[in-house]
């Protein structure tokens, strides 16, 4: 059977969760380097504090670039997430 476990996992508002495939890091330029993890952490630690959509955009020119004119040999799969402060519902007047 399929075994999986639960952890919570808090996060402030602002916070981000940044999620990617294996074609993200393992993609290589035309002289046979890889996009790799340091890069795309160097990446979100120049962009910390930015909103979601900056870091996305960010990562996809960062990765354009880096591929320059090689064209991926895998998918990529990128998904950049922002806690949102809670929101208090609103009470209807009577």
């Amino acid at each position: 059977g399929v075994q999986t476990c639960a952890l919570p996992i808090y996060f402030e508002p602002g916070d981000l969760l940044v999620l990617y495939s294996d074609g993200v890091v393992e993609a290589t330029n035309a002289a046979g380097e890889e996009f790799g993890e340091e890069r795309l952490q160097s990446v979100l630690r120049g962009r910390a504090g930015a909103s979601a959509e900056i870091v996305r955009r960010t990562i996809l020119e960062e990765y354009r670039s880096f591929l320059g004119e090689e064209s991926p040999e895998d998918d990529v799969t990128l998904l950049v997430l922002e806690a949102a402060p809670a929101q208090v519902p609103l009470m209807a007047a009577a």
